[in-house]
């Protein structure tokens, strides 16, 4: 009998061993998190060149929508390039009859007054423009915990009717466009694609490792139950472990805790939700008729 247990034994313990490995692992990752999930997004250069600085930093993700809320703060900086006026003569960027007109991707998403490009807090230190504007990204949202969001804006300023750029007949003036990181943001990570100030912006939005890990460590708990369950089955069949029923109730409101509300359809996470409850059911079945069959030979062996 011993040397029969034995087996059972060993995968049980094996089963706690890797639970125990995989929740040290995942400790370890969310309080000591590498180099590898920090977000390049800290290299980027801070010397704008030429065009306008211009500083931009995503607020917000409306998943429904597949916008987001941007912040865009523009100053006149050193550089800026001299507009002829109507009559040919150069103005002052901030001097322009009319107000500029903030332009993503060959859309109007903002009026700016030119005195708004100059603006200064009380102690005299220039702030700028500043705006929050609504900018669409490209989703792959059903993909959560794995979701990405990606931004990818080309920024430049129109000019006021009549107004070009000295010498030219260029109607907008120009940005340097530097992306900032939003520290409100904990559960996502920043990656940006242009290394330096330009006249566009490409993020890409993902969840943080951390939260990955903790989505799908809370969604396979469930499942490590339902294992341990079984071990225990294998060495007395006689009946349907109640550790299984639990699992299964585990698994049902995991869906509404683990996924945000806004993120819509089936998402990965549903995914593996729905092959663990099935797993898991099948098991169950699969159990009850075992036993169903092992009391019913216990039966005619007694009447034998």
């Amino acid at each position: 009998m011993e040397g029969k247990a034995l087996p059972w034994r060993i995968i049980a313990c094996l089963i706690l061993i890797a639970l125990a490995s995989t929740t040290i692992w995942l400790t370890v990752s969310i309080l000591y998190p590498g180099p590898y999930w920090e977000s390049p997004i800290d290299e980027v250069s801070p010397h704008f060149g030429t065009g306008l600085p211009t500083r931009v930093k995503v607020l917000a993700i409306d998943h429904k929508t597949r916008t987001a809320d941007v912040a865009v703060s523009i100053e006149i900086g050193d550089h800026a390039e001299p507009v002829s006026g109507p009559d040919g003569r150069t103005v002052p960027v901030e001097e322009v009859n009319g107000n500029y007109t903030l332009m993503a991707d060959y859309r109007a998403v903002a009026e700016v007054r030119p005195k708004e490009l100059a603006a200064t807090d009380g102690r005299g230190v220039t702030v700028g423009y500043n705006a929050t504007v609504k900018l669409p990204l490209t989703a792959a949202s059903q993909r959560f915990p794995d979701d990405q969001y990606s931004l990818h804006q080309a920024f430049d300023l129109l000019l006021p009717d009549g107004y070009t750029l000295s010498g030219t007949k260029n109607k907008s003036l120009s940005l340097a466009v530097l992306p900032l990181r939003n520290e409100a943001l904990t559960d996502w990570r920043t990656v940006v694609r242009n290394t330096s100030p330009t006249w566009y912006v490409e993020l890409l939005l993902e969840r943080s490792s951390n939260v990955r890990k903790f989505v799908y460590g809370v969604a396979i708990a469930p499942l490590v139950l339902g294992l341990a369950a079984m071990v225990i089955w294998l060495r007395r069949r006689d009946r349907v472990p109640f550790e299984l029923a639990a699992a299964i109730l585990a698994l049902l409101p995991l869906r509404s805790v683990l996924v945000p509300n806004d993120v819509p359809g089936i998402t990965r996470l549903d995914t593996v939700l729905g092959i663990e409850l099935v797993f898991i059911a099948t098991a169950v079945t699969l159990m009850a008729v075992v036993s169903v069959f092992a009391r019913s030979s216990e039966g005619v062996g007694r009447h034998r």
